[in-house]
């Protein structure tokens, strides 16, 4: 039987820290998060030595994994240590699903976005933000939504004064140290 295709709200996701059905724990490995969300594309071996191999169920030598939903990543530190959500993809326009998941809501985190532009949006749509923050680079700024999602900002010009940062990137690492 076809699993039917799960709609995710990247809106739900930044209130929430949810993705779909799927709620942030430690321990849980890609296995039982494919079950939960559907099918993904092909699991990226990211272990030293081990760069482009087939993923082994459970191997630990596999270790670290990356789960793909089209250009958004699921990072596990170990068959059974999940990390984070990740996107970071500058050669489109919007975070996209995949055959398993298809998104929502997209116009939230549209890439290269400017930060008022985000601003507006989050204000428009009663979303709690914090204030932009300086990030590790000169020309990089944080907004952490109340949901616990860090979504980045950048410039390509740290020099040029007038350029106002983009979106590139959100992350949440619900278990940061």
């Amino acid at each position: 039987m076809k699993r039917k295709k799960q709609r995710i709200s990247l809106l739900d996701f930044l209130a929430t820290g949810r993705f779909g059905s799927f709620v942030p724990r430690r321990d849980i490995s890609p296995e039982e998060l494919i079950e939960i969300l559907g099918v993904s594309d092909p699991i990226e071996v990211c272990a030293n030595e081990q760069v482009g191999n087939i993923y082994r169920v459970g191997d630990p030598a596999c270790f670290p994994v990356i789960v793909p939903y089209g250009n958004i990543e699921f990072h596990f530190g170990s068959p059974s240590t999940f990390n984070c959500i990740f996107y970071d993809n500058p050669f489109t326009k919007k975070p996209l699903g995949n055959a398993g998941v298809s998104l929502r809501d997209t116009a939230l985190l549209k890439y290269r976005q400017p930060i008022g532009e985000f601003l507006n949006l989050c204000k428009s749509i009663h979303l709690a933000v914090d204030p932009p923050k300086p990030y590790s680079q000169a020309y990089g700024f944080v907004i952490k939504t109340v949901g616990g999602v860090d979504v980045g900002f950048e410039v390509d010009d740290p020099q040029d004064r007038n350029e106002e940062a983009t979106l590139r990137w959100f992350c949440l690492e619900p278990f940061k140290c």
